[in-house]
């Protein structure tokens, strides 16, 4: 439950952008599955979906967190209220 969080941080620290995640999301549905089939003490591919889902649930839930983190930032920084005016 934390991926979202972690994610949201690391836009919010310039550390990775919105696009980054974006593009690497084949990569870590991919990365999601073979972790999912490692965890799984059976080798049915119903399980495996059950553990796969919420974490690309959350991944998702975590790019849209970190779109309107971006979001912010860009307003914030556009504003035309700076903080050497006040």
């Amino acid at each position: 439950f934390e991926l979202p969080l972690l994610m949201a941080l690391l836009v919010r620290l310039s550390v990775i952008s919105v696009s980054v995640w974006r593009a690497k999301r084949r990569v870590a549905v991919l990365t999601m599955f073979i972790v999912a089939a490692v965890v799984t003490p059976t080798p049915d591919p119903f399980n495996q979906l059950l553990l796969a889902l919420p974490l690309i649930i959350l991944y998702e839930i975590g790019i849209w967190l970190s779109v309107w983190i971006e979001k912010r930032k860009l307003i914030v920084t556009d504003s035309p209220v700076s903080a050497a005016t006040l």
